[in-house]
């Protein structure tokens, strides 16, 4: 999966000097991309060395409490560990009212 799917985005990372990315609703192995650290912080801001900022899908982070049960935490909660993973914006207005 790596070699495939994260490819272009790291290309337009490493080679475009991308402003941002975007991360959105999917999960993998349980953790949703928004949420992931190992995505956020590791590969992308780490190995790829993003300098710009991530922002989460419109109601990314809200799915991950009314959709995923990720966690089966509370808005604020969640919110929380998304900002701790590496996530800087919300396209919506779930992160703002509930931080």
């Amino acid at each position: 999966m790596i070699e495939t799917l994260h490819y272009p985005f790291e290309m337009c990372v490493k080679e475009g000097d991308a402003a941002g990315l975007m991360c959105s609703y999917n999960k993998v192995n349980g953790v949703p991309a928004c949420a992931d650290p190992k995505l956020l912080n590791e590969t992308i801001r780490g190995l790829w060395d993003l300098h710009g900022y991530i922002v989460a899908d419109c109601i990314s982070v809200e799915v991950m409490v009314s959709g995923h049960k990720y966690l089966n935490d509370t808005p604020v909660s969640t919110v929380t560990q998304s900002m701790k993973a590496g996530l800087d914006l919300d396209c919506g207005d779930f992160v703002p009212k509930n931080t």
